[in-house]
């Protein structure tokens, strides 16, 4: 299926319309040298999971994503006709691999936006540090490209627990547009196929439903409701560079990365102001990005 990538559905279409046998082996071998970009990251994700598993105490590997909102609304009457008034719910979860499932529930009073995603990231991490004792050495977290997770702010606090020596790495991956679908849209699949069916009148029956869908996961089931949140983005906003056009079309930044590398002996002292070197990294973490190149296709099929 094409999902929402453009490249994907332009193939598939081409495919079903054209009558050259010559014109279809073309398309899909066009189709084979896309498929390259998407598979590589795929490929990538799956072993930051298993770095996770068989090196825990030092790699943590996470996955957040939005519950589709129309499948969380009270009362849920089954396939009947919902009512007019209706309590909306909107659950932002996070993926810990081979550790927990948190998902994170916020009513009408709390806003979405870098706020809360930037919350559920940071909730997450103070979760594990209870549940282990401490934080892995590197964090790996994936987002798809939702304003909410593409923006300033959640970069800025992506440094900033670096800086502080929470974590030594942060590796911050935007999933490529048309290809976010992950293993935690199969966790949603989850839950929705037991509620779609059933009828829920209350928040609380929903959390139920939710942690019976998943029971046999084999990892903790957690459900927090969020009734506030910090402004995160006020706090830092002062302090952020402009590279706004970072997340726009072809200036577009996949992964950046984010690496503790301290100052050198003579600047760790204290001594002021930094040299030249430890200028250049004023908060002692070494920032680096990468982007991936989208480029348009043209195809004339006779």
């Amino acid at each position: 299926m094409p999902g929402k990538c453009t490249e994907c559905a332009l193939f598939c279409n081409l495919r079903q319309q054209c009558k050259s046998e010559k014109a279809r082996v073309y398309i899909s071998a066009l189709h084979s040298y896309h498929r390259i970009t998407y598979m590589g990251e795929r490929r990538c994700y799956h072993e930051r999971i298993l770095e996770s598993l068989t090196s825990p105490d030092h790699f943590l590997s996470a996955v957040s994503d939005t519950m589709a909102q129309n499948h969380m609304m009270l009362p849920w009457i089954g396939n009947l006709a919902q009512p007019k008034v209706c309590l909306p719910q909107k659950m932002t979860a996070v993926l810990c691999h081979n550790r927990c499932f948190v998902g994170y529930r916020f009513f009408h009073n709390v806003g979405g936006g870098a706020n809360a995603s930037i919350y559920c990231m940071l909730r997450t991490l103070e979760r594990i540090k209870e549940m282990e004792g401490r934080l892995p050495e590197t964090f790996y977290y994936q987002v798809d490209g939702g304003s909410e997770n593409s923006n300033l702010a959640t970069l800025g606090y992506c440094e900033f627990i670096v800086a502080r020596r929470l974590v030594d790495k942060v590796v911050v991956t935007r999933l490529i547009v048309g290809h976010t679908h992950c293993d935690i849209d199969a966790f949603f699949g989850v839950i929705w196929k037991k509620i779609r069916d059933a009828t829920i009148l209350t928040p609380q029956q929903y959390e139920e439903a939710i942690k019976e869908a998943l029971a046999s996961v084999g990892i903790p089931i957690i459900i927090e409701d969020v009734f506030v949140v910090p402004d995160f983005q006020a706090f830092i906003s002062p302090h952020l560079l402009d590279i706004s056009r970072a997340f726009k079309q072809e200036y577009t930044k996949l992964q950046w990365i984010f690496e503790y590398i301290g100052y050198c002996e003579s600047c760790s002292s204290g001594a002021r102001p930094l040299c030249k070197a430890c200028a250049d990294f004023p908060n002692g973490v070494k920032v680096s990005k990468l982007n991936l190149v989208r480029i348009p296709i043209v195809i004339y099929v006779s």
